[in-house]
């Protein structure tokens, strides 16, 4: 069998309104058609601090590097034998490391 299917008579017909034998139009042989008008965008939400500091962080290396400080802290807490001082002063530590996340917090909540 075949594969194509048989032309009929009408495919070879011009659109009405053109030149019979295609050479008098102002288009190039061959040319495609235009394309339509492109709906209009709506304007891109911007992103917040959230997403994009967690499309920040989701790199390869900027994970290789944070998990190569938290080794080299552990093991220099490890060597210079600061575990007893840093039983003895987590709570100002602790106060400390808060104000930085909690700042985070606030400004990731506040531009979602």
């Amino acid at each position: 069998g075949r594969c194509a299917p048989a032309r009929s008579d009408h495919s070879s017909r011009s659109a009405p309104g053109r030149a019979m034998n295609g050479y008098d139009s102002d288009e190039p042989l061959g040319a495609p058609a235009p394309l339509p008008p492109r709906p209009k965008k709506r304007k891109k939400k911007r992103r917040g601090f959230l997403e994009v500091f967690l499309h920040k962080v989701q790199k390869p290396e900027v994970i290789l590097l944070g998990v190569w400080w938290l080794i080299m802290l552990v093991l220099v807490i490890y060597m210079a034998e600061m575990g007893s001082l840093l039983r003895a002063i987590w709570r100002p530590l602790a106060l400390l490391m808060s104000i930085p996340i909690l700042f985070f917090t606030a400004l990731s909540c506040a531009t979602l």
